[in-house]
Formats: C-alpha cells, structure tokens, sequence
C-alpha cells in the first residue's frame, strides 16, 4: 500500500489510538499519556507464545503490539467494534488478529476458552456491575495467567476497601463512567477472586495539582463546582497472576453461587435456603 492509499484511508476511518503505521505515518486518535504506560508494561510481559484477549479493543493498538511480541493467537471484543481495524489495520499489517462485536457479560469459555494474558484497560470505571466483570475476567484467565488492568482509581482513605458509584452529574468524568474502586477496593476485591497483584502503580503527578485544589475544597466541604463533582481520582496500572491458592474457599464457593444465582445467562433451581443447608451441614 502506497503513501497515497494510506493517506486516503486515514480520512475515510475514525480512529480511537494513534497507532505508528511506518516511519513516517501515524493515525490520527487521543495520544494520552497512559496509553504509554500501558504499552510499556505489556512489552515487559511475557507474552511470546501466549493467547491473548483484549477486552474493549477499540481500534486494536494492544493487540497488534501483543502480536509484534510473538503471541500464538490475538483476540479482541468491543460493544462497537472498530472499522478502521477490520478494513484497514488488519489487513495493512497483515495481522493475524481477530476482533469481535462482544459484551463482556456475554462472553464465556464456551467462546474462546481461557488465555494466558488479558488485557482490560480503560473499560471497568464504565461498567455497572463491576464485581461480575472481574468474576468472568478471573474464569476467563488460565492458572498462573496474567492480567493488566488499568483503570481510574479513587484517592480516598487508603485503609478501607471502597466503591465510589455515581449517578449523573456525581460523577468526576461524566455519566459514562460510574464504577471507582480505591486501591484497596480493587486489590482487595481481586484477591477474592483468586488475582493476586504483584505490583500497581498511580498515575498521582498528571492530576496532582487538580486533586491538591479538589482536596483543599473538600475541608470546607465543598462538594462540587461549577456543576462539576469534586472527587479526586487518577488512572491505575495493576499488573496481576491468576493464583487461585489465595482464595477463602467459603466466601468463593458463596459468591460463585451468588453470580450463576443472579447471572441471565444461566438458569439456576438451587435455593439460596438449600445452599446455605449445604454449607451448614458440611461445618
């Protein structure tokens, strides 16, 4: 494909990423500092030979980088999946990538299988039912697998686990986004789970001076400005292993029972009273 040809397709697709075609060109899309970030630690994992899943792909920029470091299989789903990946990135790099037009809630082993990496960066602070979301990222990964995600965080009382889940106007970026854990929310949440972090990173410098001026207002609880709410958060970069040794076997075998019990996607004629005559009995 010519300058002319790339050029051209560049005006006739949306791009999320910028995303390096040659020497010379680049997409057009958000440059965003974390963005770097996130490339940075995937090309410090181990992903030769891995299969790997990209949860909200967008237009592709993780999993054409997993592909350049040797992954055996590459898949990656969005609600709305992009066209200038499918009809011009794909095929311009002659990836072997696949994407799909998938909700997370939908997606089962029965699907794919289980991979050996997960990529879920920027989705969870948008979804409702973030307990569930990590339920099936954990049932997605294999043993020993291992997961990024990278999220916004909330800065509040770093000795308790939180949520933060707003409504509206409450929100610190808008309607879109209704789902902040704190550190110890996220880490904690994902231990019960069977992830274990093995190290997290806030991005605290490229918002310190808004979050500084938000706190400051809080004292005198203020809560909002100018419409806007005054809760502090920054982005999050948590590097994790799928360590199912971790795990409190009572509250796991509760809380699995909990989601089929709830999930749509599967029928369940056991009783909450017959569970928890189960559990009884075995004690």
């Amino acid at each position: 494909m010519n300058k002319k040809e790339i050029l051209e397709n560049l005006e006739k697709y949306n791009f999320y990423h910028r995303i390096r075609l040659n020497d010379e060109i680049i997409t057009p899309g958000i440059n965003r500092a974390q963005i770097s970030k996130n490339l940075k630690l995937i090309n410090e994992m181990d992903i030769k030979n891995k299969k790997v899943l990209d949860i909200g792909c967008r237009d592709g920029i993780y999993c054409f980088e997993a592909e350049k470091l040797g992954a055996k299989e590459v898949i990656g789903i969005d609600n709305d999946i992009s066209e200038a990946a499918i009809n011009f990135l794909i095929p311009y790099f002659k990836s072997k990538v696949k994407m799909y037009e998938k909700n997370l809630f939908d997606l089962t082993t029965e699907d794919f299988g289980k991979f050996d990496v997960i990529f879920f960066p920027g989705t969870l602070y948008h979804l409702r039912y973030p307990f569930f979301a990590l339920k099936i990222v954990s049932d997605l990964l294999n043993e020993g697998g291992q997961l990024l995600i990278e999220t916004s965080i909330l800065l509040e009382d770093k000795d308790r686990a939180m949520l933060f889940c707003p409504t509206g106007k409450e929100g610190p970026y808008g309607s879109t986004s209704c789902t902040f854990f704190n550190s110890k929310g996220l880490i904690d949440t994902l231990n019960s789970i069977g992830i274990k972090v093995i190290s997290h990173k806030l991005s605290l410098k490229e918002n310190f001076l808004k979050n500084f001026l938000k706190s400051i207002l809080r004292i005198f609880k203020i809560k909002t400005l100018f419409g806007k709410n005054l809760t502090s958060v920054c982005r999050g970069l948590f590097y994790c292993k799928k360590d199912s040794s971790i795990i409190n076997k009572n509250d796991h075998e509760y809380w699995n029972f909990s989601h089929k019990r709830h999930s749509i996607f599967q029928k369940e004629s056991k009783s909450y009273k017959d569970f928890f005559k189960g559990r009884n009995e075995k004690k």
